[in-house]
């Protein structure tokens, strides 16, 4: 590596994409309002969400990425520099946007520990080898380990499979970050709510309330009309029981949760 700037490029690029995508889930709800769009799903409205992250998210990567290269970061390959920015910076937003979704405020909490740990855990500064046992033991497991060793690739030369194995990790991160998202989210949904009331009733943040939502099983009327319900429906009791569908739909629910100022002018 050419120089000091180019080899400290990786850690403080990944920093600036992961602070990057942080600040979107600050500025922005992450819940969606769906009045006014009928038959949307929990799924399709997380999914949306991320979108519009997703669209922000890889514009701050270009900018960061670029801007690198403009002012004379080393790179073997500019084009795989640049790609892998922005494949790193949506890593870091799936992950961040699942934690506030599935969270709340906890999960904001979470990215702020995780970008506090993996500055010193991801051998970012120092080889990990001379770093403490705690942050040897978590190395693996932290996701600037591989966006750190995936962006060094393409400054420094590929090695082998090197680069694939470090994007091929991100992509599992990405795969996890949606399975909580989509899948986990539901099972918190009822602890988020009564930590978010707890926060309202305090009036310590500003607090607006948000209609979100929530899946619920539909349910199939029963198949006997009003006027065949008294003669064939007595003859068959078990045709007036009310059974679920497999078929779900989405319903707005009044939420309580937490946004910043600036979200709140956002939204207006």
């Amino acid at each position: 590596v050419a120089s000091y700037g180019s080899a400290m490029a990786a850690l403080f690029t990944n920093l600036s994409l992961w602070i990057g995508a942080f600040v979107l889930m600050v500025i922005f709800k992450t819940e969606v309002d769906a009045e006014g769009v009928a038959g949307i799903t929990v799924r399709q409205a997380y999914v949306g969400r991320f979108l519009l992250f997703a669209m922000l998210a890889v514009a701050q990567a270009l900018i960061v990425c670029i801007g690198n290269l403009v002012i004379g970061i080393q790179t073997v390959n500019p084009v795989a520099y640049i790609a892998t920015g922005v494949f790193t910076g949506l890593t870091y937003l799936s992950i961040i946007y699942a934690l506030c979704a599935a969270f709340g405020h906890v999960g904001r909490g979470l990215a702020i520990l995780l970008v506090i740990m993996q500055i010193p855990g991801a051998s970012g500064l120092y080889p990990i080898e001379l770093m403490p046992a705690f942050f040897r033991a978590i190395y693996p497991l932290l996701p600037f380990t591989y966006g750190i060793d995936a962006m060094r690739e393409t400054i420094a030369g590929f090695y082998g499979a090197h680069y694939w194995r470090f994007i091929g990790t991100l992509a599992v991160f990405v795969a996890l970050a949606f399975l909580l998202g989509l899948v986990l989210r539901r099972r918190l949904a009822n602890l988020n709510r009564v930590f978010n009331r707890e926060i309202a009733a305090t009036e310590a943040q500003v607090i607006q309330h948000v209609p979100m939502l929530r899946r619920v099983r539909a349910q199939r009327a029963s198949r006997c009309d009003a006027s065949q319900r008294a003669s064939r429906c007595s003859a068959s009791p078990r045709s007036e029981t009310v059974r679920p569908s497999r078929s779900h739909r989405a319903r707005r629910v009044t939420y309580w949760v937490y946004v910043s100022p600036m979200s709140a002018r956002a939204s207006r």
